[in-house]
């Protein structure tokens, strides 16, 4: 997926930039992209998110134009989070959620463990939770560590 930081509310940018974006779009059927606690500024799953959630838009702001949250970029069901990303790691050899996250999470933590100069996954986690971070795939081998409360935007979908 192509980044895009500092994405106009309205999706600007992005059009001239993601064939597809912001068109009808039609989510797998295991999807489980946000409903709930916000609202879609185009087709769901490939337009933005504007969050409701106190905790999300403390992470997110306020777009002073509309009074609501800064939006949260979808592009064919696929969360950009990069511009509340507090580091991004390569992490070769990601399999991605659906395959083995478990064996995923161990190379992440490894990774985290690497890059801080930490002793053990253990550490990696317990330094993870000290700064509310959660690691997110962003695809391939990118992994980015965005605050807790927002990385739960993407699953919130209560039918999976």
């Amino acid at each position: 997926m192509q980044r895009v930081r500092n994405e106009p509310a309205d999706g600007a940018f992005a059009a001239t930039t993601r064939p597809g974006w912001n068109e009808p779009w039609e989510p797998p059927p295991k999807w489980n992209g946000p409903v709930n606690h916000g609202e879609w500024t185009g087709p769901r799953g490939n337009s933005n998110w504007i969050d409701h959630r106190p905790e999300v838009i403390k992470i997110v702001g306020i777009d002073p134009a509309t009074g609501k949250a800064n939006p949260i970029p979808f592009y064919k069901g696929e969360v950009d989070f990069s511009n509340w990303s507090r580091g991004d790691l390569t992490v070769p050899g990601l399999q991605g959620t659906k395959v083995n996250s478990n064996a995923d999470m161990a190379k992440i933590l490894e990774a985290v463990a690497e890059k801080e100069g930490l002793p053990s996954s253990t550490a990696a986690r317990r330094w993870l939770n000290e700064r509310g971070l959660s690691p997110h795939h962003a695809g391939g081998d990118t992994v980015q560590l965005v605050p807790r409360d927002l990385h739960k935007v993407q699953h919130t979908d209560p039918t999976h």
